[in-house]
């Protein structure tokens, strides 16, 4: 009797744990996978494709010191959900230490709400402080955004190293070497001529001692001077 109560025991308590774990497994199955659609530490949103362009500047690595710098910002949500931008801002950095910040650029908050499958499109203005050298610098740019649900992301704008420029040094180094160009035409031409005059100059003397004259006419008197004295004859006195 008594090993009966004991299996009967352990019966029981096999039974409670069996279905302790189907109802684990079945609350499982009743979340929701989208919360699950982001990791806990990624960055940006899987639902969300971000571009940025910088119209007068392409090539993303050269940037006027002093002027503005326009960072065209397109935010696509391709998700179920809203978004909405909080801000939008940019650091620079020693290129010799990240954790060093140079310069921080104002930060913007357009508060835009970006809905299901929709689009829009911001622009961000800094401006490199006209007193820095003109070197080598890290730049980053970053654009933070909420999801309706509270969820926080921030995407990468850029994050690469830049050369800041004066912003005259371009058509200053244009026109130098447009007057070096000049230059160099205008000493070939007076070397040119210099050439010409001189095989000119050559040429004329080999022709005045080459035998082509008579010589009569290079050193003997002109016939006026005959004629000047008349035909008579002088007679002499004995």
């Amino acid at each position: 009797m008594s090993r009966l109560t004991n299996w009967l025991f352990l019966l029981s308590i096999g039974l409670t744990l069996l279905s302790s774990h189907t109802v684990s497994a079945e609350e499982d199955a009743e979340y929701d996978d989208e919360e699950f659609d982001d990791d806990e530490d990624a960055i940006s949103s899987s639902d969300v494709t971000v571009k940025s362009i910088y119209p007068a500047h392409p090539d993303k690595k050269n940037f006027p010191l002093g002027k503005d710098v326009t960072l065209l910002v397109a935010f696509n949500n391709n998700g179920e959900k809203s978004f909405n931008i909080s801000q939008i801002a940019a650091h620079l950095h020693s290129p010799f230490d990240y954790n060093y910040y140079i310069q921080n650029f104002t930060v913007q908050h357009p508060s835009a709400t970006v809905g299901p499958n929709s689009q829009v499109t911001l622009e961000y203005t800094f401006k490199p402080d006209p007193t820095l050298e003109t070197l080598e610098y890290t730049f980053s740019a970053y654009v933070n955004y909420n999801r309706s649900d509270g969820r926080t992301f921030m995407h990468t704008l850029h994050n690469a190293t830049i050369d800041l420029y004066e912003p005259g040094s371009d058509s200053n180094t244009k026109l130098i070497m447009y007057a070096v160009v000049l230059a160099g035409l205008g000493v070939l031409a007076f070397v040119f001529t210099q050439s010409k005059a001189a095989k000119e100059e050559k040429g004329g003397v080999s022709e005045s001692f080459g035998g082509n004259w008579e010589d009569d006419k290079i050193y003997k008197p002109s016939t006026t001077s005959k004629r000047a004295g008349g035909n008579k004859r002088i007679k002499k006195k004995v």
